[in-house]
């Protein structure tokens, strides 16, 4: 049982206002951090960063970005890091007007991937950086809607949902630890704004890999109004937060078409923007055009997926397909006229790295997915920028057993995969 460890707040950084002169007038005076928590501004963006593990100097050099771009962001606008990072104790801290204040530090490590410390974490956000909204920045290592049991050791598994939290947090024995999407709902669905209601994020950016599932999205889709994530694996380095900053800045109608746009410009990955609004509808439309398929298809129906786009392999079986790609391929053409609209109705916007004759381009993920590969399919009609597990006996319990545990997700039951013979 994870027990979140005591900790050290700085109480000087909240009581303490910063000198000044004798003539300054109150209006002159530098805002000191209990003003923040007195004061409710515009939007409190979170970054929580769980980077205990070989991301640990890049995601290092992302919090020196940010303080580079909090010089062009507005005052209302507050940007609050937790981050944990390879030899150093957690903290939190306040990046404004190009500067860093710790506000509270850790005495000691912890597993920052358990749901209790991370609902402490962000509740502690909140209470003392209350906004009109909140949103937040989740990076670390990711594998989006494929789990396991939660903080399972990851030399036993292969992928988690998002981490990983590093070795020796509570002993010298002690492995890495994961939270699974499940778990991480629960988490937000427990959070209280600053007047004390169920908190519901503007928009959550997955800077990690492969989260921008319809699994992840359904799991989340009351703890936001949008989700922007990488379909695909990303380069460690992730986002430049010097110019991403002020994106993350902008008002909500715009800043999930602007994060996508701004990222495509300076990076190589399959990477979308998706409103959780229209989920459900699509959950209906999925259920019904499958029903419609398993008429004409032995049970279990099993979807086919040669030659369709993808994002992940477990143990190099493909599992995280191209959504709108999967289901053209294996729908009528009449069906898929009626089912598409509802993925359009979801997405925001989307990006796929150009494909071109010498590969140059292109990067080549972690697991040996080279998007050249998918040259002849990787465009606009085929290409959705949400992906879609669909069971299949290719999937054993060497593969952590992917068609049992999917069906812990709420897509994976609300669709009706059990119903289709699974």
């Amino acid at each position: 049982m994870t027990k979140l460890l005591s900790y050290l707040t700085l109480p000087l950084l909240l009581l303490t206002a910063f000198a000044c002169s004798s003539e300054d007038t109150e209006q002159d005076k530098e805002p000191t951090e209990i003003d923040y928590a007195t004061t409710p501004g515009r939007r409190t963006i979170i970054a929580y960063i769980t980077g205990d593990n070989n991301l640990s100097d890049s995601l290092s050099a992302d919090i020196t970005e940010m303080i580079a771009g909090s010089q062009s962001i507005q005052a209302d606008c507050r940007v609050i890091v937790f981050a944990d990072l390879n030899s150093k104790n957690p903290y939190i801290a306040h990046i404004r007007d190009g500067k860093m204040t710790k506000v509270k530090e850790y005495p000691h490590d912890f597993y920052t991937t358990s749901p209790d410390s991370m609902l402490s974490i962000y509740q502690w956000i909140i209470d003392h950086y209350p906004s009109s909204e909140y949103a937040t920045v989740i990076e670390g290592h990711g594998s989006g809607p494929l789990i396991n049991k939660d903080t399972i050791p990851t030399d036993l598994v292969t992928m988690h949902a998002y981490g990983t939290d590093g070795a020796g947090e509570v002993s010298a024995t002690s492995t890495s630890k994961w939270i699974n999407i499940p778990s991480m709902a629960t988490v937000f669905s427990k959070l209280k704004d600053h007047e004390g209601r169920k908190l519901n994020f503007a928009y959550i950016f997955f800077d990690c890999c492969c989260f921008q599932s319809v699994e992840v999205a359904y799991e989340l889709r009351h703890s936001t109004e949008y989700i922007i994530a990488p379909v695909s694996e990303t380069p460690g380095e992730g986002a430049n937060y010097k110019t991403m900053l002020p994106v993350l800045c902008e008002e909500k109608e715009h800043v999930a078409n602007s994060i996508v746009n701004t990222y495509a410009t300076q990076s190589r990955l399959c990477i979308s923007a998706i409103k959780t609004d229209g989920l459900e509808a699509l959950c209906q439309a999925t259920r019904s055009a499958l029903e419609t398929l398993k008429k004409q298809k032995p049970s279990p129906l099993t979807l086919e997926r040669q030659n369709v786009i993808h994002y992940f392999k477990a143990k190099l079986v493909p599992v995280l397909h191209d959504m709108q790609h999967l289901m053209k391929k294996n729908l009528s053409e009449e069906e898929y006229t009626r089912w598409l609209p509802y993925l359009k109705n979801i997405t925001v916007n989307k990006h796929f790295p150009t494909i071109n004759t010498n590969n140059s381009d292109l990067w080549m993920t972690g697991i040996g997915i080279n998007f050249y590969q998918f040259r002849d399919y990787l465009t606009e009609e085929n290409y959705g920028g949400i992906s879609m597990i669909a069971p299949s006996d290719d999937y054993t319990a060497e593969n952590s057993d992917i068609n049992t545990t999917m069906m812990q997700l709420e897509w994976c039951n609300a669709v009706g995969w059990r119903d289709l013979g699974w």
